[in-house]
């Protein structure tokens, strides 16, 4: 019997762990392969599944995926009508009937590593559900069980582009927190992978090409003693090789503050959940927290130059877009590495989902079930965020403006309004679109609002296009400056000059050097601004 293990990945670099688990959990005398696609390949995926004729085809199935899924069900099912289709994640445990309007035939509930093959065998198995509405237990499975297996971190047809593609891995299951809006919350029971099975990763983790590897714990530093050793273990590993883990700001220990402020500052990005600063909003929610903590955590880190990942959701109970410019406006001061701004999704099995009504939730009625008004905020309210959270990424995220916004926000301005501006211009943007419009766009957005537009987006533009850039905007000097600054004694690759006040700026490209200035028409130096490096 051939079974063909199936996921629908977000894109190439993202590995499918729940797939592995179930391979090396597979009986001996089964037949499997891992085929993994992105969600914009169905077709493809189809087109070899048909190719291949397998007997049964396990699906994953995640709320990025599931839309894609049902999609590759109807094709999958039309060429191979005698394919048997069974289901398991995240997405389908919480959410099983919408799936039962395509030809499948069970659903895995919750953790399946042991019951999917029971299923595929045709035997009864706890958490399996046969048909719409069927009521049936969600399973978690004993880890060590699972560490009595191969591991599925190292296997052999992965090892080829091990270097090209992210390692999902997960030292822990379940969630101490009942966060409302989360589905990692009806899974509270916190296990452990042993000390030992742990040791054993690490031994083999060395001697491969990985760049990347993602710890899936839903709160990494859930046992300080424990995550500051597994913390050290990976900077025991390769130089080259980088880790994600995801913290709870408020409740970590003196211990990995340091740890994470010095030794582990170049090798580790570290994901911050925030939420919101309005206390009655994170009680609402089951989450309360140490905000003056978090937020001394959150700016340590930034000062020392932590890859932090931080965010917010929009749409909680009892914020309204005022207050959620305040939560905004707290966190950006901080100065975090990134700040994602999410709206808020109204996911199945979640405590959220079950007050809807109360709190007035009207939702996506597809994944990801993102929420498009509440009591709290309305659907102006929700636009308003979706600009600010584009210009966020595009702008802050990306580097591309953040040392320019950080300095503004420092004046009495608000970042959200300042930030809505951008987005709403840059959502006008069309796609493909060059560099310079992105920046000669966001001048048209802020050149009202901005003391000196034009040397904001001009110096972001020029820094970030350090190699004979473009002009961005008309040249205003005599071309007799330009010709006298290139006659000068040092080797000028370019210069961009521009009228600014009643002096003329200039930056000039000296070797691997970028100079700022002011100068005279004559081509003396004025005042040097700012001196940065570029490479060759």
């Amino acid at each position: 019997m051939n079974i063909a293990l199936v996921s629908l990945n977000v894109s190439y670099i993202h590995k499918n762990l729940a797939l592995r688990w179930l391979y090396v959990t597979k009986p001996a005398h089964l037949d499997a392969k891992i085929y993994e696609y992105t969600t914009k390949q169905v077709d493809l995926c189809a087109a070899k599944l048909i190719e291949d004729k397998p007997d049964v085809l396990g699906l994953s199935t995640y709320i990025f995926n599931v839309e894609a899924t049902k999609e590759l069900i109807t094709k999958v099912k039309a060429g191979l009508p005698n394919l048997r289709i069974y289901l398991g994640g995240p997405e389908v445990t919480a959410n099983p009937d919408p799936l039962w309007d395509y030809p499948i035939d069970g659903i895995l509930m919750g953790e399946g590593e042991f019951s999917f093959w029971k299923a595929v065998e045709g035997q009864y198995t706890p958490g399996l559900q046969t048909f719409k509405g069927a009521s049936s237990s969600v399973l978690r499975t004993d880890l060590l069980e699972l560490e009595r297996l191969e591991s599925p971190y190292f296997l052999s047809f992965d090892q080829e582009d091990m270097d090209k593609r992210y390692l999902y891995a997960e030292t822990s299951r379940g969630c101490p927190y009942g966060c409302a809006y989360c589905m990692a919350s009806l899974d509270r029971n916190v296990r452990l992978f042993s000390e030992s099975y742990m040791d054993s990763f690490f031994d083999q983790l060395k001697d491969t090409q990985v760049k990347q590897v993602k710890f899936l714990d839903r709160t990494f530093n859930v046992d300080p003693k424990r995550a500051l050793r597994l913390g050290k273990q990976c900077l025991s590993m390769p130089e080259l090789m980088q880790f994600h883990v995801e913290l709870v700001g408020d409740t970590l220990h003196p211990s990995l503050i340091e740890f994470f402020k010095t030794e582990a500052v170049k090798r580790f990005r570290m994901e911050i959940g925030v939420q919101s600063f309005q206390k009655k909003t994170l009680e609402a929610v089951g989450r309360p927290c140490d905000l003056a903590k978090l937020s001394t955590v959150i700016r340590d880190f930034a000062l020392v130059g932590s890859h932090q990942h931080t965010d917010l959701i929009a749409g909680l109970p009892f914020e309204t877009l005022d207050l959620f410019k305040e939560s905004y406006r707290k966190l950006i001061h901080l100065e975090p590495f990134e700040i994602q701004v999410g709206i808020l999704k109204l996911l199945h099995g979640t405590i959220l989902h079950g007050l809807r009504e109360i709190y007035g939730y009207q939702a996506e009625a597809i994944a990801p079930y993102q929420i498009t008004q509440s009591k709290w905020m309305n659907k102006v309210d929700i636009e308003a965020v979706e600009a600010v959270a584009l210009a966020t990424e595009k702008c802050y995220n990306s580097g591309r403006l953040k040392k320019e916004l950080d300095l503004w926000f420092k004046s009495n301005v608000e970042p959200f309004d300042v930030l809505f501006v951008i987005g709403k211009a840059l959502m006008k943007l069309g796609h493909p679109y060059q560099i310079k419009e992105f920046y000669l766009n966001i001048y048209d957005a802020i050149k009202n609002i901005h003391p000196n537009p034009r040397s904001f987006v001009e110096e972001a533009y020029y820094r970030q296009n350090r190699t004979r850039p473009s002009q961005l905007f008309e040249m205003e000097v005599d071309l007799e400056v330009c010709k006298r600054l290139s006659q000068s004694d040092e080797r000028i690759h370019h210069a961009i000059l521009m009228k600014q006040n009643n002096s003329i700026k200039a930056v000039l490209y000296v070797h691997h050097a970028q100079i700022w200035f002011d100068c005279t028409e004559e081509g003396e130096i004025i005042n040097e601004v700012t001196l940065s490096y570029t490479k060759s």
